[in-house]
């Protein structure tokens, strides 16, 4: 009683929670929380999202040859899917903006708001793909609390899981001049990211770099003769140890990307 807001979601709570006590403590929403007579008791099971539908169910029914359909069936009873009343067309959605920020960074608030919704709005008319009904931002307080929370290295500024992006401090993006440009680059793999499931690491980049208008997918990328027409494997991209590699990385995928653009390739038919 007495906080503000008054309710939030499991998620939200989750979150909150994983701040303060650690971010395995509470492996998913599935949990109930009780009094106890020293503090509080979280009685809970699962490792998922808490929506009903299990991964690792799901894969096997695939590999066994079930169709989507039956999938959904299968955990969503009764569930109907249709198209929308016109083929091809995307259906007019704004998405819900959760921007979650340090103490002391609520000003930046708005103004993240404003690139984010622009941005979501612009990669959804170019794509044709609807965007997420729920987008959440999360600016860690640290670079530590960002590396745990992504399990990316600390010379990353972001990382893209569904519709959850984290993102290193604001004060660490404002110094590089990049809050603008991350934002947009980690949007266009919430938009895109369900289309390219499967492709190569570099295709993934490459798209979101082209969709977030980064210099770096410029065709100068592609005719610099610093850069090899090499595209980089997914091998190498895990294997990175520094912000100097990555960047090249991002070149190379941008002249590969470039360069299957020349010969006709539509975006998502890049490989």
């Amino acid at each position: 009683d007495g906080l503000d807001p008054e309710e939030i979601s499991g998620e939200d709570f989750r979150f909150a929670v994983g701040r303060v006590l650690g971010w395995q403590l509470l492996k998913s929403t599935l949990f109930d929380v009780e009094r106890t007579g020293s503090g509080y008791r979280f009685r809970g099971r699962g490792r998922g999202h808490g929506v009903g539908l299990c991964v690792v169910g799901s894969v096997r029914m695939a590999t066994q040859g079930a169709t989507a359909a039956a999938i959904l069936n299968r955990y969503f009873p009764g569930t109907e899917v249709r198209g929308s009343a016109e083929p091809g067309a995307v259906a007019a959605r704004a998405a819900s903006l959760d921007i979650i920020v340090p103490a002391g960074e609520e000003h930046e608030r708005d103004r993240i708001a404003d690139i984010g919704r622009a941005a979501l709005a612009e990669f959804s008319e170019r794509t044709g793909i609807a965007v997420p009904a729920r987008v959440q931002l999360v600016f860690h307080p640290t670079v530590e609390a960002y590396v745990r929370a992504a399990g990316q290295p600390w010379w990353t500024t972001g990382a893209t899981r569904g519709a959850r992006v984290d993102l290193t401090p604001l004060s660490v993006l404002r110094q590089r001049g990049l809050v603008e440009e991350t934002v947009r680059h980690e949007l266009a793999h919430v938009v895109s990211g369900e289309r390219l499931a499967g492709r190569p690491i570099w295709v993934r980049e490459a798209v979101a770099m082209d969709l977030a208008g980064d210099q770096r997918s410029g065709p100068a990328s592609a005719q610099s003769p610093k850069v090899a027409l090499s595209c980089p494997t997914d091998a190498e991209w895990r294997s990175m140890r520094s912000a100097d590699a990555l960047q090249t990385a991002y070149r190379r995928a941008a002249a590969c990307y470039n360069a299957q653009r020349a010969a006709g390739h539509r975006w998502d038919d890049v490989r």
